[in-house]
This record gives structure tokens, C-alpha cells and sequence, in this order.
């Protein structure tokens, strides 16, 4: 369930994962395309004996030595250091321009007496002379420090002739990898920014104690749904409802139990509404019911369905286990052009009253024209 969960989040926000994965890599290709190429030449050292020590003793023991990689790790420092760096440029006469260009790398090859050089820079000629000058001055240098020691080029520099970097295509499916990645974390980031501003939205027109709409969502949908029906030229019908003895209910229980019950009752009238149909907190115990496409016989038979639903229903105190049944007065009144919101809500509430004289279950319906 969690990965089905976690593909709708990337199928909600699908275009910003594309949005980042396009970007990223167009971006990744520029800067790579737009880097200078980047040459290599290597020299490869290797560390012995002495070939000039006759002690057979002395040989072992120089051998040993270079097994603890000590004599390696030296060699190696020497060579990345800023005396023969410097001894370098001036040997091969470097141009103001052309000095401090090229970066020396040294390291001993693991389990071996090899030490590696590499020369890197942009001129594919300057690195390969400053591979083959730094190696020729660490030699010279390096010879003096120890007598029992040689070191010698095994292989020469060569002139590079294909750049190390940048690598366009690699770059760039790095940067699409990227991309994708960036964009399915900002998918996930967005969708948990979402949730709590649709909560917060839907909690601002929801009325805490029923569970239903509250007044000022019911009067802007219904401003709605009025202009909706004068262009169209659909029925509307608005229906508002009281819910006898819940008053007696009240005096009776405590505050939270009548909340509790209240809320009950708002569920199941709630889930007997057509799809679209909205019913509202409207004031106190009374509730608004906006009726689509609902002319005076279609919303009487409505209102009867509704009526039979409520007696029908059983409404328990969890709690105390008491059980509680109700039955509803209700006040229609269906639309006609030229009235306001304001003058329909009155028409219904003259109805309710109405419907609330003749007692228990009465249904009053009325014309909005008759405000006039």
C-alpha cells in the first residue's frame, strides 16, 4: 500500500518531476559542454635497491623497508612538493601565463614500489612536458636522500591526445539522474505542503460541531448555483431543517452528549443528499439544504424520502447507551429569477416556520415568488 501510495504522489505531480529532470539536464550539458578541456599524462617511477650493494643483508633489509611503504610515501610527498614543482617550470622556461597551469599528482601504487605521476592541465603539450620535467627533478632529488636506493622512469609521459574531462554524455546522464531524483523530492515536498493547506481550507468552511458546511459556504455556493441556474435555465430549490425534540434532548443530557448526537444526526441526513446536493449548519439546530436541479415535485418527493430516512433512523449515546429518535420539520422554497440569495433564505425560513406550527414532520413548500 505505501509504494501504491507513494506512485499516485508522483502521478499528482508528474510535470514538475519532468519540469526538473529537463532543466537539470539542459543545465548539467551546458556547463559541461562549456568546460575547457582537460588533459593527462602520466609518468610511471619505480623504487629499488641499489644495484652497486654487494651485501646480500642490506638488500633484504632496503626491501623490507619498502614493504612498510614509508620510503614510497616520501618519494611520493617530494614530488607533489613546491621545490620540484617550481624546479620544473624552470627548467622547461614557462611563460608568466603558463606557470601554476598544470596540477602534479604523485602516489605509490598499493603493494608495489611503483609511484605514478600525473601531470594535468589545458594544454595538452604543457602537461606532458611537466609530467616528464617534475619526474626528471624528483629523481635527481630523491637519489641523494637515500644511498641504498634507486629510482628510475619505467614509463615516460606521452603527449595526450583525448581529454580526461569534461565527459558531455556522462555529465549529463548524471545530471538527468539528478534531475530525476530533485524532482521526485520536490514532488513528495509538495505534495506535504498540499495536505495541510487543503486541510486547513477545507476546515475553514466546515463547521466543527456538525461535520457539515458552514453558513458562509452554504451562501456562497448558493450564489453560485443561483447564477448557474438563471443561465442555464435549470430548477433550484432550497430546503431548511429543524430537528424536533433535540431541544428537549439537550436539556436533558449534557452539552457534549448533545453535541455528540447532533453530529450523528448531521452525518445520516448528510449521506441521504444527492451527489452535488449541499446541506449546511444553517443556525442552532437548523440545516440548509441547496437542491440541484430540483423543481417543486421533485423536491417534495425529496423532502419525504429524507422525512422517512430521519423517523427511520436510531441514534445512540455512546456512553450511557441511550438511544434517541427524531423526526424533522422542513421549509422549501424553489427559485425564480429576480430574487437575491438573501430574499430566497428568507421565503425558507417563513416556510420552516410554517412547517414548524403544523407540528412534528410538516413540510411546507413555497414559491420564491411568493415575496413578492
Amino acid at each position: 500500500m505505501e509504494l501504491k501510495r507513494y506512485f499516485k504522489v508522483i502521478l499528482r505531480w508528474w510535470w514538475l518531476i519532468v519540469v526538473s529532470l529537463v532543466i537539470v539536464t539542459i543545465a548539467s550539458f551546458i556547463f559541461s559542454f562549456s568546460q575547457p578541456p582537460v588533459y593527462q599524462s602520466t609518468t610511471t617511477l619505480v623504487v629499488s635497491p641499489k644495484a652497486t650493494i654487494g651485501d646480500v643483508s642490506t638488500v633484504r633489509q632496503s626491501l623490507d623497508t619498502l614493504d612498510k611503504a614509508t620510503i614510497i610515501n616520501t618519494y611520493a610527498e617530494v614530488i607533489r612538493s613546491r621545490q620540484i614543482y617550481d624546479q620544473a617550470q624552470v627548467s622547461l622556461n614557462l611563460a608568466v601565463g603558463d606557470r601554476g597551469s598544470v596540477e602534479i599528482l604523485a602516489n605509490g601504487v598499493q603493494k608495489t614500489n611503483l609511484i605514478v605521476i600525473e601531470a594535468q592541465g589545458t594544454n595538452p603539450l604543457l602537461v606532458y612536458n611537466m609530467a616528464n620535467a617534475v619526474a626528471e627533478k624528483a629523481i635527481n632529488y630523491i637519489n641523494d636522500l637515500y644511498e641504498v636506493y634507486d629510482v628510475k622512469v619505467l614509463d615516460a609521459a606521452q603527449p595526450p591526445v583525448i581529454p580526461i574531462s569534461p565527459n558531455v554524455l556522462r555529465d549529463t546522464a548524471l545530471g538527468a539522474l539528478l534531475g530525476l531524483l530533485l524532482g521526485v523530492c520536490v514532488a513528495f515536498l509538495a505534495d506535504y505542503i498540499r495536505k495541510p493547506m487543503e486541510t486547513q481550507e477545507r476546515l475553514s468552511i466546515i463547521d466543527a460541531d456538525s461535520g457539515l458546511y458552514n453558513k458562509r459556504y452554504f451562501l456562497q455556493r448558493l450564489y453560485e448555483e443561483i447564477n448557474r441556474s438563471k443561465r442555464n435555465q435549470r430548477p433550484l430549490a432550497i430546503c431548511l431543517v429543524s430537528l424536533n425534540d433535540l431541544s428537549s434532548a439537550e436539556h436533558d443530557q449534557d452539552k457534549a452528549t448533545h453535541k455528540a448526537i447532533f453530529r450523528q444526526v448531521s452525518n445520516y441526513l448528510k449521506h441521504q443528499m444527492r451527489q452535488g446536493e449541499i446541506l449546511a449548519r444553517w443556525a442552532g439546530e437548523r440545516m440548509a439544504w441547496l437542491m440541484l436541479d430540483a423543481s417543486e415535485d421533485v423536491a417534495h418527493k425529496a423532502v419525504k424520502r429524507v422525512r422517512s430516512k430521519l423517523e427511520q433512523g436510531v441514534f445512540e449515546d455512546e456512553e450511557s447507551g441511550e438511544r434517541f429518535f427524531f423526526n424533522g420539520n422542513f421549509g422549501v422554497v424553489v427559485f425564480s429569477d429576480s430574487i437575491t440569495e438573501s430574499e430566497l433564505m428568507s421565503v425558507a425560513e417563513q416556510a420552516l416556520g410554517e412547517a414548524e406550527l403544523n407540528g412534528a414532520g410538516g413540510v411546507v413548500i413555497k414559491s420564491a415568488s411568493e415575496l413578492k
